[in-house]
């Protein structure tokens, strides 16, 4: 099996560019995806308890739901956010808690993800018909970020998710937040069916001391695919929740999990014996972070998993994050791997074997 290491600069003083590669494959699974991060900024236009009644993200849900949020608050005083959950039907509903991370009054959200997956929540909550529950509930303080990640079980029935952000918080939250926020930027709120994306690299042939081949996922600014091996079947599709409910791709794959079957082959002569390569990942720049873990391509992270984290990379440089077994001459090895494109990152991001 091969192995984690903790986070070591590989080299590489530019980032590559790389086109569409034939072999590349995106297959999304998981249930549902809850994304809300528009606004980013929190103002007066946003808050619930105000004559807007607004809230940030609504969405009806069952089953298997992955939530993800980040704002920050800037109403010129402390607030409070939290993810309703309301039971609109007839019969009770079951609310599990199987991961969940919190990210407060920090910019970066890698110990909200470490938390996610690093503990098992055994969580459960009962709700009855026309009543609610009130989740991740969090004082944010004045200028400061907030968030949450988690991985929720819904059974019973449908349930109404609201994203929503406070002054205070009123006696019947879930009457006071009645509308959207109008949507104004492609993807940054919304909801999709999948938020697990298993990506299969080409093989990639490693035959001399330097990193040789790219896979580069995640989406530049201009949308283009000239940084994206996958054509960017890689990010979500979203619906964005607004009026108009246009939506688009989730640039940047911030919010999923990336889940990747990578496949090294040993090109070295025949006679050079068997030779273990390292996995890097590089951001393109700017407060890049990076967080890593290994899995098995069934996987569901309900189980405690052990991730490497590394915050404020060196602009465009590669971080060896896994070494794999030897491999022989010729021969091609299947590595998995999980990964996430933490907040505040500066996608995309390019991945890369060397020996």
């Amino acid at each position: 099996m091969a192995t984690l290491l903790t986070p070591v600069i590989a080299g590489s003083p530019s980032f590559p560019s790389a086109t569409l590669k034939g072999g590349t494959l995106a297959k999304k699974s998981g249930d549902y995806f809850f994304y809300s991060n528009y606004p980013e900024q929190i103002t007066a236009e946003h808050i619930a308890d105000s004559s807007k009644k607004v809230f940030l993200n609504s969405a009806n849900v069952s089953g298997d739901v992955h939530v993800y949020a980040w704002h920050q608050n800037m109403i010129e005083a402390q607030g409070y956010g939290a993810l309703h959950i309301t039971n609109r039907g007839s019969t009770n509903l079951k609310i599990e808690v199987l991961n969940s991370g919190l990210t407060n009054n920090v910019f970066q959200d890698t110990s909200a993800w470490s938390t996610y997956f690093g503990s098992r929540k055994a969580e459960s909550y009962f709700v009855d018909p026309g009543y609610s529950i009130q989740l991740f509930r969090q004082t944010v303080l004045h200028m400061k970020p907030y968030g949450y990640i988690a991985h929720l079980r819904i059974t019973g029935g449908s349930a109404r998710l609201q994203d929503v952000f406070y002054t205070s918080f009123p006696d019947d939250p879930i009457n006071q937040a009645q509308r959207t926020q109008a949507y104004e930027e492609d993807c940054f709120r919304g909801s999709c069916s999948g938020y697990i994306y298993d990506l299969t690299t080409p093989v990639i042939t490693v035959n001399s001391s330097n990193i040789v081949d790219f896979i580069c996922f995640g989406k530049k600014n201009d949308g283009s695919y000239v940084h994206n091996s996958f054509g960017n079947n890689d990010m979500a599709d979203m619906n964005s929740g607004g009026p108009s409910n246009t939506g688009g791709k989730l640039s940047g794959c911030f919010g999923q999990i990336l889940r990747f079957k990578m496949r090294i082959k040993n090109g070295y002569a025949s006679n050079s014996g068997e030779k273990s390569f390292k996995i890097s990942l590089c951001g393109r720049g700017g407060n890049t972070h990076m967080l890593v873990g290994l899995t098995t391509a069934t996987h569901t992270f309900t189980d405690p998993q052990t991730v490497k984290t590394l915050s404020d990379i060196t602009t465009h440089t590669f971080y060896d994050f896994i070494k794999t077994d030897p491999i022989s001459p010729g021969t091609t090895s299947e590595v998995t791997f999980f990964t996430v494109v933490p907040a505040g990152s500066n996608g995309p991001y390019a991945l890369s074997a060397h020996y």
